[in-house]
């Protein structure tokens, strides 16, 4: 058995499917109760399923998410995460696409502009990043990207 709470959700465009952000907890393995097991951060299910057990696509991350919104075209969705980091993701196949890094603390909300083309994330450390969705990633020194930018820090 494996205890789970849905964290935060969304509704597809075509409002046919939900992807759920989950949290961790321990599952029933053949090592026996409590042994570590592979859990998805996040799930793509139908609406209305009469099989609401099914999904059709699992997103793994290292960390727990707990922001996620769909683009406005439904093919990404955007995640944050508690390490700080917020992740693009191609929904037919559950890939990590990108990770845009820059805040210190969990990630409150994210949103797409109206075009997809642009983040807007939030963080517990009082700052709002815009990020450049499709601008190649550009590596500067140890990993930080230059497609995002802190527009509004919080006294």
């Amino acid at each position: 058995m494996i205890v789970r709470q849905t964290l935060d959700y969304a509704i597809a465009p075509t409002r046919r499917q939900v992807l759920q952000c989950l949290s961790g907890g321990l599952g029933l393995t053949a090592a026996g109760i409590g042994a570590a097991c592979m859990l998805p951060s996040a799930a793509l299910a139908e609406v209305n399923s009469p099989r609401p057990d099914r999904l059709l696509q699992t997103f793994n991350d290292s960390v727990e998410i707990l922001p996620v919104r769909f683009s406005p075209d439904g093919r990404t969705a955007l995640s944050g995460g508690e390490d700080g980091n917020v992740s693009l993701w191609e929904i037919a196949t559950g890939k990590k696409l990108r990770s845009f890094s820059g805040h210190t603390e969990v990630i409150n909300s994210v949103a797409y502009s109206s075009d997809g083309r642009t983040a807007l994330s939030g963080s517990k450390d009082k700052t709002l990043r815009l990020c450049e969705l499709l601008l190649p990633l550009r590596i500067v020194g140890s990993g930080s990207d230059q497609c995002c930018y802190d527009i509004v820090r919080a006294a």
